[in-house]
């Protein structure tokens, strides 16, 4: 296995959408959103929610980490840029991410996870929008 991201998405202030929308347009625009991600993502590429509003993408064998990584974090930007509709009103959605690259932060999922969620956790303290790759001062 070559160089490959182990990415957390968290949905900026998700609590907002479900308190003036409801349970049923929420779990809607979780729906619309993995849909969105299953689209842009090749087929060896693994993609789950793992739990609430957080979705996780396992992205195996880069060419090049560095390059790679530029190309997923741009790819899942502009899955969020389009918004979203809810009762006839667009929504933009914000996101964070965190992530782990494997073999450096790990080289069993459960490393990648525990690495990838202390980065998104660093990410959602800066604000919507923020991105943070795992490394040892996170």
């Amino acid at each position: 296995l070559g160089p490959s991201l182990f990415i957390m998405i968290d949905i900026y202030n998700f609590s907002f959408i479900n308190r003036n929308y409801g349970f049923t347009a929420g779990n809607q625009i979780l729906k619309e959103i993995a849909l969105r991600l299953v689209r842009n993502f090749r087929q060896c590429d693994i993609i789950g929610r793992l739990g609430g509003d957080e979705f996780g993408i396992f992205v195996p064998n880069l060419k090049d980490e560095k390059e790679g990584l530029v190309a997923i974090t741009k790819k899942i930007h502009r899955v969020f840029e389009k918004p979203l509709v809810v009762e006839g009103e667009e929504l933009t959605i914000n996101i964070n991410m965190g992530i782990a690259i494997y073999p450096k932060d790990g080289k069993i999922f459960k490393s990648l996870y525990e690495r990838a969620s202390l980065a998104l956790a660093a990410a959602k303290k800066e604000g919507a929008g923020e991105t943070r790759i795992f490394n040892e001062e996170i």
